[in-house]
């Protein structure tokens, strides 16, 4: 069995009253594309909070690579996980400088980044393919050559393991499929171990290599772990979210049509 990059071990929390998890437990193997399905609420964006050390768990564990994430520093923490959010805003640079902000943790003691870093840097925007618009203002970007942007900031940071919370936010279709291909590319081609939280079930589907959903009732439990083809194929999905999922196939690809549970 591989290794666990990220673990949540009996964890506790909640909001004020509000308990979101009570004793729950979940671990992410190392290596490959895992994704995180759920209903709005259900605390998907918060465990990987809870992993970025955002938030701290009332009781239980957080464990990185087998570390408690507690006892580790900013700089240890930064080496095993990076965190794409959902939401940022995007400052007036250039890309190549945006990119950079990824390498924060690595600067040196006058906050100078070295040639290491900057062919870090480089190389980040190569694999986003991104090479054209290096010296281009990131607020001039589209969403999607944006969004490639902020992945490539992340990949920068040199971390093993890239939590993605929501990464196909406000992406058209095409720009989402092709932001998830890059991901796959990372898992596949950089060794890359990816988290992704999402509400695309369709492109969960097709991109990942397992599924974790969590159910809408709460405390928050853990339904079902499984490869696409397991979740897809179970019940799941409509305890889940209402929906069932129909596989389809076309030049040598799949794709994934979602309709209403009580449809199919």
């Amino acid at each position: 069995m591989s290794e666990a990059v990220l673990a949540f071990e009996s964890i506790s929390f909640g909001y004020g009253a509000k308990e979101l998890f009570s004793g729950f437990s979940l671990a992410f193997p190392e290596g490959g594309v895992t994704s995180v399905l759920g209903p709005n609420g259900c605390g998907k964006s918060t465990l990987l909070a809870l992993a970025e050390g955002m938030a701290k768990p009332a009781s239980g564990r957080v464990l990185l690579s087998g570390r408690e994430a507690r006892l580790l520093s900013s700089r240890e923490r930064a080496s095993l996980i990076a965190l794409l959010p959902q939401v940022h805003r995007t400052p007036s640079m250039k890309v190549r400088d945006l990119v950079a902000c990824g390498r924060y943790t690595h600067m040196g003691p006058f906050g100078q980044l070295e040639k290491a870093d900057w062919d870090k840097v480089d190389e980040a925007i190569s694999l986003m393919g991104l090479e054209g618009l290096r010296d281009r203002n990131a607020r001039k970007l589209s969403d999607g050559e944006r969004q490639r942007a902020f992945l490539a900031m992340t990949v920068a940071q040199g971390a093993r393991t890239l939590l993605l919370d929501e990464p196909t936010t406000y992406l058209d279709v095409r720009a989402a499929l092709d932001l998830m291909q890059l991901v796959r590319r990372l898992a596949d081609e950089q060794g890359t171990t990816i988290v992704c939280v999402t509400h695309d079930v369709d492109l969960a589907l097709r991109f990942s290599d397992g599924i974790c959903v969590l159910g809408s009732a709460r405390p928050t439990q853990l339904l079902a772990e499984g490869t696409p083809e397991e979740i897809a194929g179970s019940s799941v999905l409509a305890a889940s979210l209402g929906i069932s999922a129909v596989r389809f196939a076309h030049a040598g690809g799949q794709a994934y049509g979602i309709f209403p549970a009580d449809a199919v």
